[in-house]
């Protein structure tokens, strides 16, 4: 399960997969989980809290992955969540909820990150070659597939793509908090953190939620973010130039940043409301 157990911020780090079998340019199954096994053990070896293993390369045409893809992350998930002593989390983009609380139940991981799961969106990809297309996700549908201890984290109004009905995002976020154990903000791109003015607004719509940063947040700036949410999602800061791989030392310079900062706005444990599912 998802868990803020104290007043300190909470990090998680992400292990980002290349190709998967059967795409173009893939390494093969062996290469992929030996990468992702040496940036998630290079994660907690400097501090964070929980690792992320997202398929940010794919190339699906829709929001859902082929099987071939499901049972190649799946692999990975497994072999990462046996090697770390951390919390262990997928997402499984586009944004294939079914098979992520799939492959959450039986690998026992400890929570789901959503791209999209409140905000009806178009694709707008800067790195992809998928034609563009439509996000729609029902959250009762999201709700009902849930497995029982898997949490939930779920963005509002993401990076990367168009909303189809704009509208405040105040709006996304309570709509979001229902159904979520926190609310992820994003920048307008990879790399890049949010307004901090923005953040401050999604805090205060998420009342009792936890709100992570999910773009974005380094060591000048996590300071400044952090007065604001409970905690970030990091990729970028803690990679190498040409981003393939986790750089240890980068990771620890960004954790103790972040442990520096001071603890969570109030300065005591979370306890947000029970989620609807």
């Amino acid at each position: 399960m998802f868990d803020l157990p104290d007043s300190r911020h909470f990090l998680i780090g992400m292990v980002h997969l290349g190709p998967l079998p059967g795409q173009g340019g893939s390494p093969g199954l062996a290469a992929l989980t030996a990468g992702a096994l040496a940036d998630a053990r290079a994660l907690e070896e400097a501090g964070f809290d929980a690792v992320l293993v997202e398929n940010w390369r794919d190339e699906s045409p829709g929001p859902f992955v082929s099987p071939q893809d499901g049972e190649a992350i799946e692999a990975i998930a497994g072999a990462v969540a046996r090697a770390v002593g951390v919390p262990v989390g997928l997402n499984v983009l586009p944004n294939d909820y079914r098979t992520a609380f799939a492959v959450a139940d039986r690998l026992g991981l400890a929570f789901v990150q959503l791209d999209v799961l409140v905000d009806p969106v178009r694709t707008d990809y800067s790195v992809s070659r998928a034609a563009p297309f439509e996000v729609r996700v029902d959250p009762e549908e999201v709700c009902a597939l849930r497995p029982a201890g898997v949490g939930l984290l779920a963005s509002v109004q993401p990076k990367h793509y168009r909303l189809l009905a704009p509208r405040p995002l105040e709006d996304s976020v309570r709509a979001a908090r229902r159904f979520v154990d926190a609310v992820v903000v994003t920048g307008p791109a990879t790399g890049a953190p949010p307004d901090v003015g923005r953040l401050r607004r999604a805090v205060e719509a998420a009342a009792e939620t936890p709100v992570l940063v999910g773009s974005g947040l380094d060591p000048a700036n996590a300071a400044l973010l952090l007065a604001e949410s409970a905690g970030a999602i990091v990729g970028t800061a803690v990679k190498t130039p040409d981003f393939a791989r986790v750089d240890p030392e980068r990771a620890r310079a960004l954790v103790l940043a972040v442990r520096t900062s001071g603890t969570r706005p109030g300065g005591a444990p979370l306890e947000p409301e029970a989620p609807a599912c």
